[in-house]
Parts: C-alpha cells; sequence; structure tokens
C-alpha cells in the first residue's frame, strides 16, 4: 500500500472512532469506495464484495441493523486477517480498523 492509502486508513479510523452516527452519509460512501479501491486493486477481491455490498446496503433504503452488523463484523474480520500479511506502514492500521469494523458490527447486533 502507498502513503495515500495509509492516509485513506487514518482517515476511516477516525471516522469510526467517532461513530457511525457522526459520518456524514456522503463522506461515508466516498470511505468505502476508495477502501473498495483499494482493497480490490490489492486482490483482497472478498473485502471489496462486502465493501460494495456494505454500500448497496446503506444505499438502498431498506437495510437492517442485522445485515449491516454481519457485513461489518465480516469486514472486521477479513480486514483483520489481511493486516497479518501486509506491510508493516499499513499492517498496525489494518488491525485497528478490523478490532473497529469488528466492534462496530457487534454492538449493532
Amino acid at each position: 500500500m502507498a502513503v495515500s492509502s495509509t492516509t485513506n486508513l487514518e482517515q476511516t479510523i477516525t471516522a469510526f472512532q467517532g461513530g457511525l452516527t457522526s459520518i456524514p452519509p456522503m463522506k461515508a460512501l466516498s470511505l468505502i469506495g476508495d477502501f473498495e479501491q483499494q482493497m480490490r486493486s490489492l486482490g483482497a477481491t472478498q473485502i471489496a464484495s462486502d465493501l460494495e455490498e456494505l454500500k448497496h446496503l446503506l444505499t438502498s433504503g431498506t437495510a437492517t441493523s442485522s445485515a449491516i452488523s454481519k457485513v461489518l463484523v465480516s469486514l472486521g474480520s477479513q480486514t483483520k486477517s489481511a493486516a497479518a500479511s501486509a506491510e508493516p506502514t499499513v499492517s498496525s492500521k489494518l488491525m485497528q480498523l478490523g478490532e473497529l469494523l469488528v466492534s462496530t458490527g457487534t454492538s449493532m447486533s
């Protein structure tokens, strides 16, 4: 991952730390889209697919908290797994993001 990817991860972590309801919808979709592109470019297709599903849920207007929770927990678990093989400069950030995703998803269910 490049330095800009690290910056995007930091922005995503900061947004999640503030709580889901504090993120403006357009900003959330932008963060999700950026993260999805990064994951596709790294070959992390399952994470990218889950991010695509999360975008769909958030824009559908019919998503349940249970459905969103399930995707967030899955994303968090996969992100933490990806951290194990990531470059040292982003590994800790991916682990932190993964933990935030799991925690947020778990608190929704």
